[in-house]
């Protein structure tokens, strides 16, 4: 079931190196917060050579969807447990063995190993459906009775949209039920990502222009725009946004930054409550070089935000941490630090949350054609680096994380031949 590889030596001397004997599909990623004493804090350069990978340790990962059903994947998404049955879902948008638009569904609970035999494939004549990121309950609750089957009780639900103009809708992946639908959304505009709050949930949307909006879905149906015309730096266009849940169910919202641009930028963000804006500022950060790939990370009350500034494709680049106080009389970091790395190339960084207001760094790094990532627990104090871990062999990104009651979900995507592939891979804080 599981994926393992460890790397033998530099690939010139391993054209003939075979998998794992324990290998499912001789398919490999790994990455890890895995904290060990040994952890060195960053100072000053690094340099990156084979070692990287030779020092890499193999982790346990399923290739995803692994089901024979599935021709081709085309997006694939994490949503976390929708309502409180505690089950989650990796859902997979692509083409099925017939040639038909279909939906690839598997479930996962945080603390139970994942498993490929938990994918359901829904086919689905005409337009497909879009599949959107996070939860919402849109305020459904299951009914069953004694002599509902378990594999009912226990399937996934998963979000989607549907219809032009597009409504929300949650069905359940054993019977492709729709349990609950929104309204629609306002015309031309395309739903992103969802997140659960107390009364409701969030939902970030754009529009035809790449104008990013949000929209307060409550009693299940009701969807209630956000003004947000008081904030004095709007969201740019053609940007993600990403949002976390506050303790008193408000949702802070941060824009994630631009790739290309150099020297100092803004960066806005977004205190929702309920569909009314509570508050609204910018975070300010600074490059010498273009930004080659940065991420945020709203927690409870605060911003963590890092960006890898320079060209890593020619060998040498900065990684850029900041930690800023969701304050809108504030832009300036509450601190941050700077590193350089060279020898290495870089994709784009992604942050997990640990807790509420904790986060660790995912860097995924290529050397010679091959690629092991890096994670990095952040702090104060600065970066301090774990083990390497997973060696594969083209460049990978990490496409989405979840934060699990265990650690966390990644789901990475990188290139086997001429094929793309995905891996679903555990990681235990």
């Amino acid at each position: 079931m599981w994926d393992k590889l460890k790397r033998k030596g530099p690939v010139i001397f391993r054209s003939l190196a075979k998998f794992s004997p324990f290998s499912r599909k001789n398919v490999v990623f790994g990455i890890t917060v895995f904290l060990c004493p040994a952890c060195a804090l960053f100072q000053g350069k690094e340099k990156y050579t084979w070692a990287e990978l030779d020092g890499a340790r193999d982790l346990e990962c399923i290739e995803w969807p692994g089901v024979e059903d599935m021709a081709s994947l085309a997006d694939v998404v994490i949503q976390g447990p929708q309502g409180a049955s505690g089950v989650g879902s990796v859902v997979g948008t692509g083409i099925d063995r017939k040639g038909r638009h279909a939906l690839a569904i598997g479930r996962f609970r945080p603390a139970k190993s994942l498993s490929s035999d938990d994918v359901a494939v829904l086919s689905f004549k005409g337009k497909p459906p879009r599949i959107i990121q996070g939860n919402c309950a849109l305020g459904s609750r299951q009914e069953f009775s004694p002599d509902t089957p378990d594999e009912i009780r226990e399937s996934p639900l998963f979000l989607l949209t549907n219809g032009e103009p597009e409504s929300l809708q949650l069905r359940r992946a054993a019977d492709n039920n729709v349990l609950a639908t929104s309204a629609p959304l306002p015309a031309a505009v395309r739903a992103d990502t969802a997140i659960a709050t107390g009364t409701g949930c969030m939902l970030m949307a754009r529009d035809e222009e790449d104008q990013p909006s949000l929209f307060h879905v409550q009693d299940g149906d009701k969807l209630l725009p956000v003004n947000l015309a008081a904030m004095k730096v709007p969201f740019p266009k053609g940007r993600w946004l990403k949002a976390t849940r506050q303790k008193d169910q408000s949702v802070l919202v941060v824009a994630v930054p631009g790739d290309g641009l150099k020297g100092a930028q803004e960066v806005p963000w977004a205190l929702i409550h309920g569909s009314a804006l509570k508050s609204a500022g910018v975070v300010s950060f600074k490059t010498a070089l273009g930004v080659d790939g940065a991420d945020v990370l709203p927690v409870e009350g605060g911003i963590y935000l890092i960006a890898v500034g320079g060209d890593s494709l020619v060998g040498e680049a900065k990684l850029h941490l900041s930690f800023y106080n969701a304050d809108q009389q504030v832009t300036a970091p509450v601190w941050s630090h700077t590193v350089t790395l060279e020898h290495v190339h870089l994709a784009p960084p992604r942050l997990v949350r640990r807790g509420p207001t904790g986060a660790f760094a995912l860097l995924p790094k290529w050397v010679d054609r091959e690629s092991t990532v890096g994670s990095y627990r952040l702090s104060p104090k600065g970066f301090k680096q774990s083990e390497n871990r997973g060696v594969f062999p083209e460049p990978a990104s990490i496409l989405d994380t979840v934060e699990t009651s265990v650690g966390a979900l990644a789901l990475v995507k990188f290139r086997r031949d001429k094929d793309w592939q995905h891996n679903l891979c555990e990681i235990d804080w």
